[in-house]
């Protein structure tokens, strides 16, 4: 057996014959193939790609919260890129882009900037929490989910009371669907929700006895907290009857002490 002959037909195929066909015969032969089917429009629909935010952090050999804490991206967020519940946007997707081309010089270049203690209306953050909800909301985080379902609380702004507390102002819109209702969550409350998450669990029963300001607004208060804990990579959402339930101590001890 010659050369030819070896390199052409191998197995049970013999490719001298396939050379031979012409062009519409291949697309023929593959249409007629029950095995090779071309995707249907619909079919193509109902097919999910692989979130880019997956790849990138499998390909980095990286968890979901090293990848998070690395980046300073919020875990949940993260997640629901991975699950295909949200899609990035264009700066998001611009950055994951700049991390796949350099993640070491993103890396660097983000540790550098979080350095540097932010200020919200001319409010300087006094406290490693403070300095994490500052560097959380609004630079990542805007826009707070409520616990089961509807239009989510939005930012407002940081900002002094009238009795001078530091506090985070949200809204939402009434029912009119035209007039906002805003609120406010001192970040004082904040603190004390998160020693009480050290214990395991922020109930909202708990929370109506340690953060009365807050729960003013009623359960909307304890949505924004909870969900201001799960951006931070320290506790989950278990449902109205359990509440937020601590999932990193470490991190929430971290915040409390630092």
């Amino acid at each position: 057996m010659n050369d030819e002959n070896t390199m052409r037909k191998t197995g049970n195929h013999d490719w001298r014959r396939f050379d031979a066909l012409a062009d519409a015969e291949v697309h023929k032969a593959a249409l007629e193939d029950p095995d090779a089917q071309p995707l249907t429009d619909e079919a193509l629909a109902g097919m999910k790609p692989v979130p880019r935010a997956r790849t990138l952090r499998r390909a980095l050999g990286l968890t979901q919260e090293e990848f998070a804490e690395r980046y300073h991206i919020p875990i949940g967020t993260l997640r629901d890129w991975e699950q295909a519940r949200t899609e990035p946007d264009q700066p998001a997707r611009a950055y994951l882009t700049a991390i796949a081309h350099d993640p070491e010089g993103v890396r660097a270049a983000v540790e550098h900037r979080w350095d540097v203690s932010p200020q919200r209306e001319g409010v300087a953050a006094t406290s490693t929490l403070e300095t994490a909800l500052h560097r959380l909301i609004p630079n990542e985080v805007r826009t707070f989910a409520k616990l089961e379902y509807g239009d989510p609380y939005h930012f407002d702004r940081w900002a002094n009371d009238n009795a001078d507390t530091l506090c985070l102002y949200y809204w939402f819109m009434a029912r009119d669907g035209v007039k906002k209702n805003k609120k406010r969550v001192p970040v004082s409350e904040i603190r004390a929700a998160l020693r009480q998450l050290l214990e395991g669990r922020v109930k909202r029963e708990t929370f109506r006895k340690i953060c009365p300001v807050t729960e003013a607004a009623g359960p909307c208060g304890f949505a924004v907290v909870g969900r201001i804990f799960v951006e931070l990579g320290i506790a989950v959402y278990s449902g109205r009857r359990d509440g937020f339930k601590l999932s990193d101590a470490n991190k929430a001890r971290k915040l409390l002490d630092g």
